[in-house]
This record gives C-alpha cells, structure tokens and sequence, in this order.
C-alpha cells in the first residue's frame, strides 16, 4: 500500500499536452540549419580542402593489359603419342596455367629481360634516403633497441651461426624484392568460357605497365616454345638410340640364325618359318623406326631454323 500522497499521484496521473512547438517541421529544421550555416559551411570546406589534398597526394596508377590464349592443338610424332603436344585444355589445367603465368621462375625471367632491378619501383634501394624528423628518429631509436634487446634474449651471441640470409649475397634479396613486387602488380585472370588469359600489370607509369604486360606474355609464349623444342629433340634422341638397338638386335638375331642353321640339318620347316617369320618383323620394325627418326630429325631442323629465324608461330 502507498502512502496518500503518492497514491493521489498514482491514480491521477497529469497527461502529457503536446504542443506545436515539439512537432518537427520542415521551416523549424530550415531554421536550426540556417542558424548553424558558418559552422556547417566551415566543416564542409576543410573536409573538401582534406579530401583535395589527398588525391593530390597519392601516386597516379595505370593499369596495362594483355591478352594470351592456350595453344588447344594437339600434335602427335607418327605413332609416338603425346611426345610432343599441346597444352591440355580441360578445367583443371586451364587452372594450372594461371599459376604458371603467376611463377616465380616466370616473373624472374622478366625481371631480368626487362632489367626491373634497375627501376626504382621495383627496388626500393635506388630511391633517395630521406631524412627523418625529430619524430622519426625517437621512433627508429626505440625500434632498434627493442629490435636488439629481443635478438640478445632469444640468441647467444657468443654461439651465434650465420643464418641462411647471411649466407646470400645482396644481390639475391634485390631480386627475390623484385620478383615480389612485380607478382604483387601482375593480376592474371582467366575469361570465361574462353582459353584466353587477362595479364593485367599496375604501375605508376603507363608506359611501363604496358611493357611489363606485353613481356609477361612474350615470355610466356617464349617458355612454351621452348618446352615443346625440348621435348622435341628428346624424343628424336631416343629413337635414334632405339634404333640402334634394334639394328644391334636385329644383327645379332641373323648371326644366330645363320650360325644355327650351318651347325645342324636336324631342322624343321616350321621352325624355320617361324624364325624367318620373327626376322621379316625385325626388318619391317628397324625400317619403320628408322623412317620414324629420320622424320623427327627433319622437324627437329624445322623448328631449331624456325626458332633462331624467331618464328614462334
């Protein structure tokens, strides 16, 4: 039970009257707008001095692409099959090629044909040392000492080996930085439905991302020559030792054959025909390989003349 007075209170509560004034209007928020105009128009203008001078700020970027396709024909040495062939062009090796257009081996090969470790983007190095402020240098300080306390409490000095990094020269790290900024730049996308790949490379100059991007697929399409080349000339190398062998084979067969049948008389006709039968295929067999290898030798000279002519197609 309450107590009289807050009894009255509770049952005779005084309703709440709105007036006009507590309802929002479009001429009430004008005027609480107006009225706070210089302090809007202030915070407007440095906002929109803040934003000019960020852009401003920032290093333009130009984005360059080119386009390469997968080679999707098949070729085949005679009966030899897939000595020398195309890349396959199933889902899963179109998701493969991305990654070798992505490679370090590929993105190394660029840097140097296109001599990135001298560019100052890609190595940071050649940029001019500026000197740091007053701030810069406390911060700095404070690093390396805290850089050198951990170094001195996790390790001996005294029992301390080289590490693997000391053990490489400078110039090594200059170009694994290279490598990693040019793979940074590089996007490679596949086109849908397509066999065709995107290489698009951002730089701060347009002139270089356009190089960068043609010399990415240049090269690209230089290694694939060059694999095919390879596996070229190896698969002529061994039908030439195979022919051999089977020439080797093929004369020792004869010797045995002939050795035989002038120490004994004792032999079957059967016999006979069936060795004569297992030489006749010897013969047909070192023919055909040997035709084989003189045709692999033809296009190995084909395209080694194609090649130094620089006729990648």
């Amino acid at each position: 039970e309450l107590p009289e007075r807050l009894r009255h209170g509770a049952t005779d509560p005084q309703p709440h009257v709105e007036s006009k004034a507590d309802e929002l209007t479009f001429e009430s928020l004008f005027s609480t707008v107006w009225r706070r105009k210089w302090t809007i128009a202030i915070f407007g203008f440095g906002f929109a001095i803040l934003a000019i001078a960020l852009v401003y700020s920032l290093t333009p970027h130009y984005k360059s692409t080119a386009v390469v396709m997968l080679d999707r024909q098949q070729e085949q040495v005679i009966d030899v099959e897939s000595v020398v062939s195309g890349v396959s062009t199933d889902y899963y090796s179109i998701l493969a090629e991305a990654q070798v257009l992505r490679s370090r081996a590929l993105a190394n090969r660029v840097v140097e044909a296109a001599d990135l470790e001298q560019n100052p983007y890609f190595n940071p190095l050649l940029l001019p040392e500026e000197e740091p402020g007053l701030v810069g240098y406390v911060i700095g300080g404070a690093f390396n000492l805290l850089k050198t306390a951990i170094r001195g409490a996790v390790t001996d000095e005294d029992s301390a080996e080289p590490t693997g990094r000391d053990l490489l020269d400078e110039s090594y790290w200059v170009r694994q930085r290279a490598i990693d900024r040019l793979l940074g730049s590089l996007e490679v996308k596949a086109v849908s439905d397509t066999y065709v790949y995107a290489l698009t490379v951002e730089t701060p100059s347009a002139i270089m991302s356009a190089e960068i991007a043609n010399k990415v697929a240049e090269l690209y399409i230089l290694d694939q020559l060059e694999t095919k080349f390879e596996a070229t000339q190896k698969a002529t190398e061994w039908l030439s030792n195979r022919v051999a062998e089977l020439k080797s084979e093929l004369e020792r067969s004869e010797a045995a054959v002939e050795a035989y049948n002038s120490s004994t008389t004792l032999i079957s006709e059967a016999a006979l025909a069936g060795m004569n039968r297992q030489l006749k295929e010897l013969r047909e067999r070192v023919i055909a390989l040997d035709v084989l290898a003189t045709e692999s030798g033809t296009r190995l000279e084909r395209l080694e003349a194609a090649l130094d002519a620089g006729d990648y197609e």
